[in-house]
């Protein structure tokens, strides 16, 4: 025992001389082994973990992901090349097609994917792969500007928190995804309503870098016509920008890069033929039921053509109040001006007949004279026809003769 304690004396001794130096010390205890750190910066300003891994003072990090002290979030990640942003849109519903206001509104899923070589992974024995970070460490990085053509409203969705997440999707790799309603503008013309087409295209950027500096490019574009929840007026089709919509000439500022996808609409006009089309094209048809009553009758052949008339009046301003804004005429506009015309051209007609019998029977009186040379005319033209029916029946043979007898 007594020799022990000196031994013991000894070893301690040792081990609060290498502490002072800064030293690491591992005792071992056949094949277990204990490793005793000091949390103290050496020379390169640097601090050794339990795992070994080397930190740097001064860090910003969200669980092994990491910025250094003099990160500056207004640089570009890459300064070397162009940084690619890449683009995802999962629309999930297109919620409204305002025709009064031209703009669109619909719910998505928005991401967007970029390469930040300034972060740092000082978890060696892992790597990141689709790893949820903090989303308030998205406050200290470089984040793409965008700026979104045309848009009125971007309203992000928060439940209890703002629907949002941060990934690192790889080492160096950030993904950044939020739920969002968007409503933007839309160049719609109705001249041709309800038989009316649109393309709207949704287009975001860079709001101050170029082509040479940032690019765009679209990585996945989700929609599915069959989960719509609304009932809309249109039927909508999404596809991908074409080849001259990615791109935005800016003269001397340079091109600039862009992304997104294009809106096609096409109208259900089903509900405007049977509603509008069909009937007031038979109302139409009708009315040239009136060349077949007689002239004489007024009272009928009139209310029919008048009654007919009034309901078309009120088909086109009931139209002309439900119809977008145009600078013109709609289609439909035209279509129930001709009927109107059409019912308007029978009545016309109806009109003229009535003048020209008003004034055959409204013929000035006869004269003394006039009506004795006329009596006498129609007197010898009646005793003539007399005279011929009276010849026919005066018997020719003897048969008549007996006949008679």
């Amino acid at each position: 025992m007594v020799a022990v304690l000196p031994t013991l004396l000894l070893v301690m001794a040792m081990l609060g001389v290498v502490l002072s130096l800064d030293q690491d010390i591992v005792l071992r205890f056949g094949d277990n082994s204990l490793r005793i750190e000091k949390d103290n910066q050496n020379k390169g300003g640097q601090t050794v973990g339990v795992d070994g891994s080397r930190r740097t003072k001064g860090l910003r990090c969200a669980s092994s992901q990491c910025i250094e002290a003099d990160y500056d979030k207004m640089a570009l990640p890459d300064q070397g090349k162009a940084t690619e942003v890449h683009t995802s849109f999962e629309l999930r519903d297109v919620i409204d097609i305002d025709d009064e206001k031209f703009s669109i509104t619909f719910s998505m899923y928005f991401g967007l994917q970029w390469k930040e070589p300034r972060l740092i992974n000082y978890d060696n024995t892992t790597r990141p792969d689709w790893m949820a970070i903090d989303l308030d460490f998205a406050n200290n990085l470089w984040l793409p500007n965008i700026f979104i053509y045309d848009l009125k409203e971007f309203k992000t969705i928060h439940v209890l928190h703002k629907l949002a997440a941060l990934y690192v999707v790889k080492e160096g790799e950030l993904f950044y995804q939020q739920s969002t309603h968007v409503t933007f503008l839309c160049a719609m013309r109705f001249e041709s309503y309800p038989l009316d087409k649109h393309v709207c295209k949704f287009r975001l950027g860079s709001s101050s870098y170029n082509e040479e500096q940032m690019k765009f490019s679209t990585t996945l574009l989700d929609y599915d016509q069959a989960s719509q929840n609304t009932i809309l007026d249109y039927e909508v089709m999404v596809e991908e920008l074409g080849d001259l919509d990615r791109k935005l000439l800016y003269g001397k500022m340079g091109n600039y890069s862009l992304a997104g996808f294009q809106f096609n609409l096409k109208r259900h006009m089903a509900k405007y033929v049977w509603n509008y089309h069909f009937p007031s094209g038979l109302f139409v048809m009708v009315s040239w039921v009136s060349f077949l009553i007689s002239p004489s009758v007024v009272p009928g052949r009139m209310g029919l053509l008048v009654t007919l008339f009034l309901v078309l009046t009120n088909m086109f301003n009931t139209i002309n109040t439900e119809s977008p804004t145009v600078e013109g005429l709609t289609s439909i506009s035209i279509w129930l001006l001709s009927c109107i015309v059409f019912v308007a051209a029978a009545v016309a007609e109806y009109a003229g007949i009535l003048y020209l019998k008003r004034n055959l029977d409204c013929s000035p009186p006869l004269t003394g004279s006039e009506l004795g040379t006329r009596t006498v005319t129609m007197n010898k033209d009646k005793f003539g026809l007399w005279i011929v029916s009276l010849a026919e029946k005066v018997p020719k043979t003897d048969a008549d003769i007996a006949k008679v007898d």
